[in-house]
C-alpha cells in the first residue's frame, strides 16, 4: 500500500506543452548511466546547448545525459535557467525541477536485521544506514533530526510507514508481503503521524558525508507490520526508483539507489486458526458432559483483548446470546440463572489478553437452563439446535467517542477510563450444536 501518497513528480512533463515529451528516439546508441566520477564541466555545457538544437533527437538525448548526471549538473543547470536563450532556459528550468524531487540522490544504503532466523511470532527490527558519499546535499523522505516524546506506538508506525514506499519484502515461492495497519483512528497521536505521511510525509536533508541511521522496530509484530506468516524464507531488500515517466530511464537504472538484500528464515506456521492479520476471532460452542461452553478464539496474529464483562450489551459491557432453532429460525433464549443484578460495575480486571490461537470461555449453560428455557415442547432435546452470539461494542474508539463522566449507582455503568488498543469488537456466531452425546 502507499500511504506516503505520491505526487505526480516528473515536471518534464511540462514539456508536452511545447511539444518535447521526453520519449525514445528511433535509433538511438546505447542508454547513458549515472556517472560515478565527477562530469567534465565542458561536456556540461554541451550537453545544456544541446538543449536547443533544432534536433528532437539531440535534445532528448541531451536531456537523458542530464538526468543521468544528477546533482554534480545542478549548477550549470541553473545558471542555464537564467539564460536569454528561451528554449535552453525552459528546458533547464524543468530538468532542474524534477531534481528537486529526486531522493536519495549520492547515497549509500544498507540494511541489517535484529535476527535472521525468528519464529512466526518473534520480532525482528531493522537498521537501515543512509550514508550520502557524495559532494552535494541529499534529499530523503525521512526525519533526518532526532524527534523526542513520541509514544511507543507512534515510533513503531512511522519508522514502518516511511520505508514502506521502498522496502520490498517477498515471502516463500516469491509472493510479496504486503504492509497491513490496523485501525488506528482511536489513537489521535498515531491518526496524525498517518496524516502528516498521506499528506507527503518528512523530509530531509543529509549534508554531503553525513550519515543517518533510521531504525524500524516490529517490522512484523507491530500496528503497523509486515505479517511474516508462513514458514520460510523472506527476502528483504531497500529500493528507491525516480518515478520517472520514461520507461527506459527507470529500466536503466537512472537515479535508482538500493541497499544489499537481506535473508530472514522463519521457523514454523502460526497455528492452523490464525488466520491472518486484522483483529479477528471465531466463537465455538462443545458439550462438556451435559453443559454447553462458549469460547471465543484469537484467530489474529497478535495478541487481543477481550470483553468479558457480559451483561444485555450496552457499553462497556458485551453481551452472549444463546439461541435455539425451529425450522429455519433462530430465536434468543431466556436463561434465568444468567441474568446480571440492576446494579453493574465494569471491572477493568475482566479484560483478558489472549495469544493468537487461544481461546477464553466466554460463557456456558446447563441441560436444565436449556430445557427450562425451550419450554415443555423440547424436554428430551432430541431436535435441539443451539448456537450462540458475542458481541462486543466497547472498544478503544467507543471509549473515544465517550463523555467522561463520574461514577453512578444504579443501571447505568461508569465508563472504563482505559482499554487495550487491540480488543476485539463487533459480533460472532458460533457453530451449530445438537442434542448433547448419549441424551
Amino acid at each position: 500500500m502507499n500511504l506516503r501518497g505520491r505526487r505526480s513528480w516528473l515536471l518534464l512533463l511540462a514539456w508536452i506543452a511545447v511539444a518535447v515529451a521526453i520519449r525514445t528516439p528511433a535509433g538511438l546508441a546505447q542508454e547513458p548511466r549515472p556517472e560515478a566520477h565527477p562530469p567534465d564541466p565542458a561536456h556540461v555545457q554541451e550537453l545544456i546547448r544541446r538543449l536547443a538544437d533544432p534536433s528532437y533527437e539531440i535534445r532528448t538525448r541531451a536531456t537523458w545525459e542530464l538526468c543521468a548526471l544528477g546533482p554534480p549538473a545542478v549548477g550549470a543547470l541553473r545558471r542555464a535557467a537564467q539564460s536569454d536563450e528561451f528554449e535552453i532556459a525552459l528546458r533547464a528550468r524543468s530538468v532542474l525541477e524534477v531534481f528537486e524531487q529526486i531522493h536519495f540522490g549520492g547515497v549509500e544504503i544498507s540494511l541489517e536485521a535484529s535476527r535472521n532466523r525468528l519464529s512466526w511470532d518473534e520480532t525482528v527490527d531493522l537498521t537501515l544506514t543512509f550514508k550520502n558519499v557524495s559532494a552535494y546535499p541529499a534529499r530523503v523522505p525521512l526525519i533526518v533530526s532526532p524527534v523526542t516524546g513520541l509514544s511507543a506506538d507512534v515510533r513503531q508506525v512511522t519508522g514502518v510507514l516511511d520505508v514502506a514506499d521502498y522496502l520490498r519484502v517477498v515471502g516463500p515461492r516469491s509472493k510479496a508481503v504486503q504492509l497491513h495497519v490496523d485501525d488506528i483512528t482511536a489513537d489521535l497521536q498515531v491518526a496524525e503521524a498517518i496524516e502528516a505521511r498521506i499528506d507527503g510525509g518528512p523530509e530531509g536533508t543529509l549534508a554531503p558525508g553525513a550519515t543517518l541511521v533510521y531504525r524500524v522496530e516490529a517490522l512484523n509484530r507491530g500496528w503497523a507490520r509486515y505479517p511474516l506468516l508462513k514458514a520460510g524464507t523472506y527476502s528483504l531488500q531497500f529500493v528507491y526508483v525516480p518515478p520517472w515517466d520514461d520507461e527506459r530511464m527507470e529500466r536503466e537504472g537512472i537515479g535508482r539507489v538500493q541497499s544489499n538484500a537481506i535473508e530472514l528464515q522463519v521457523t514454523n506456521d502460526p497455528p492452523a486458526v490464525v488466520r491472518g492479520p486484522g483483529l479477528s476471532a471465531a466463537l465455538t460452542l462443545e458439550w462438556q458432559r451435559t453443559t454447553a461452553i462458549a469460547r471465543l478464539i484469537n484467530t489474529s496474529d497478535l495478541p487481543m483483548a477481550v470483553n468479558l464483562n457480559i451483561d444485555m450489551g450496552q457499553p462497556p459491557f458485551g453481551a452472549l446470546t444463546w439461541q435455539s432453532a425451529s425450522g429455519q429460525r433462530w430465536r434468543d433464549l431466556t436463561i434465568a440463572g444468567l441474568q446480571r443484578g440492576e446494579t453493574l460495575v465494569f471491572d477493568s480486571a475482566l479484560v483478558i489478553q489472549i495469544a493468537p490461537g487461544d481461546a477464553i470461555e466466554v460463557g456456558r449453560v446447563s441441560i436444565d437452563e436449556l430445557r427450562a428455557a425451550l419450554g415443555g415442547d423440547h424436554q428430551n432435546l432430541s431436535s435441539l439446535r443451539i448456537r450462540a452470539e458475542y458481541t462486543n461494542r466497547t472498544d478503544r474508539q467507543w471509549l473515544r467517542r465517550s463523555t467522561p463522566q463520574p461514577k453512578r449507582t444504579g443501571d447505568v455503568p461508569e465508563p472504563p477510563s482505559t482499554l487495550p488498543r487491540r480488543m476485539f469488537s463487533g459480533r460472532v456466531t458460533s457453530n451449530v450444536l445438537t442434542s448433547p452425546p448419549g441424551d
